[in-house]
């Protein structure tokens, strides 16, 4: 971890306790898109967007990309100001990013499902049906949307997971390890360098500290992450966490460790 080195090295101390991922490594996880898909991220695999949706802050809404090796790439992020955005401006610029790609299934954070007092609908049923009419005019290929899951920390530990694996393969497309023996395709994370707001939430995001130092040492530890830096982490567990995401009933069963040439891009190298 860079700010353990930089502690010991340097003697540079640095706010580290409580942090939520600190797994992440800027040097290895932060990757530049354009260098492993020069071509652009392929339309085979699995495809899934997700939102963040809050009344006042920005939301964080982010495109993730699965491939049949079990490798996550966080490729695209949009941090839209509902003060400054409608519902129908995010929806068409969604749409407009996401082009021909196909999506598996589109998660929100169920906070959208409140009823809006103005029209009487909630942010899905304005979503669902700018989704469909855009579809109809011929804008994108559509997507349904639907509350994400909030029970359990399933969705950490498979970040968490996912960021372990990324730091012993060391780079994209060589993730079949040895485990226990056996060949494996380890589940990778790499985040983009284009989602700067996604792998800055990584690095930052804490838990919740005492007001003061007295309170800290005589206290337990908070067993609240802060809110800061949540918003693009929980849309990208939202997602790790679906059953639909990782197209295997387990990441270690047969689907994910036969051979790689079986499961290659056309056009990937």
């Amino acid at each position: 971890d860079q700010d353990a080195v930089a502690m010991r090295r340097y003697g540079i101390f640095r706010r580290i306790t409580g942090a939520m991922y600190k797994q992440f490594q800027w040097n290895v996880h932060w990757i530049e898109g354009q260098k492993y898909f020069p071509a652009g991220v392929p339309k085979g695999g699995i495809h899934v967007r997700t939102v963040d949706y809050h009344q006042a802050n920005p939301w964080a809404c982010l495109w993730l990309y699965l491939s049949l090796e079990n490798e996550c790439f966080a490729y695209m992020e949009l941090a839209p100001d509902p003060k400054q955005w409608t519902t129908l401006a995010v929806c068409k610029e969604m749409v407009e990013r996401s082009t021909d790609y196909k999506f598996a299934f589109n998660l929100m954070d169920p906070l959208a499902n409140e009823t809006q007092s103005n029209t009487n609908k909630t942010v899905f049923d304005d979503f669902n049906l700018h989704f469909r009419e855009m579809k109809r005019a011929g804008m994108g290929e559509g997507g349904h949307w639907e509350p994400w899951d909030t029970k359990g920390r399933t969705g950490q530990d498979r970040v968490r997971e996912r960021l372990i694996n990324s730091a012993i393969c060391g780079r994209p497309f060589n993730n079949l390890q040895k485990k226990d023996g056996k060949e494996v395709r380890l589940p990778t994370l790499w985040i983009f360098s284009d989602c700067k707001e996604m792998a800055g939430s990584l690095k930052n995001w804490r838990q919740e500290q005492w007001a003061s130092k007295d309170m800290e040492m005589t206290r337990d530890a908070k067993d609240k992450p802060e809110q800061k830096w949540s918003h693009f982490n929980r849309a990208l567990e939202a997602a790790l966490k679906d059953v639909r995401f990782r197209g295997q009933p387990h990441e270690y069963q047969s689907g994910w460790d036969r051979p790689a040439k079986q499961y290659a891009f056309q056009g990937r190298h």
